[in-house]
């Protein structure tokens, strides 16, 4: 099997992230409308501003915006490279140059929007143990393990640029963890 080249590779991203991108489009609306047309009835004090301002509706609402964020930078930077380059040499080395600013930015919501979705599952995780501190002991040490290894890769710029792979596997790793472990132990609490 031959190698895949840049090109083809982020030509497959885009259209990978806009379908994936589509698909939470859909269910972010969905969680909207429902949201906005639910009748409580256990509880007749809460209210649709209530729904949209408690804590997991605003993180997922931050979360959706931060997954737009990233999906226009990757769309700008397709429509950047394939049009405006329109070089197959200058469209090769505009993606391999991690440098970019676009580059930073778009890795930089999408660690943003790994690290809310660990905090979200966890919070969820949380609620569900009826708010107990020692469930979530090890799902935030997943979460924060993420967050300041991000951090500690974004001040050295050269091991960004050199060994992707690495930074790539370790915060998947840290993210898979918490993804993991967050569902089995929901369900452990269901299913004693």
């Amino acid at each position: 099997m031959p190698d895949i080249t840049i090109l083809p590779a982020n030509l497959a991203t885009v259209v990978l992230d806009s379908f994936l991108y589509g698909l939470l489009f859909l269910l972010f609306t969905l969680t909207v409308y429902f949201l906005a047309t639910r009748r409580t009835l256990a509880d007749a004090r809460q209210t649709t501003k209530h729904h949209f301002t408690s804590l997991a509706f605003i993180g997922v609402a931050t979360l959706f915006l931060a997954v737009t964020v990233h999906w226009s930078i990757v769309i700008y930077q397709a429509f950047f490279a394939f049009i405006h380059l329109a070089n197959p040499v200058a469209e090769d080395a505009f993606y391999a140059d991690l440098g970019q600013i676009s580059e930073i930015i778009k890795n930089a919501f999408l660690f943003m929007a790994v690290c809310l979705g660990d905090t979200l599952v966890t919070y969820r995780l949380w609620i569900v143990w009826g708010r107990n501190p020692l469930v979530v002991i090890f799902p935030l040490f997943c979460v924060e393990r993420s967050c300041c290894h991000y951090r500690w890769h974004c001040r050295q710029v050269d091991t960004l640029a050199t060994k992707p792979s690495q930074n790539i596997v370790s915060h998947s790793v840290s993210t898979l963890d918490c993804n993991c472990l967050c569902p089995i132990t929901t369900v452990c609490f269901h299913f004693p």
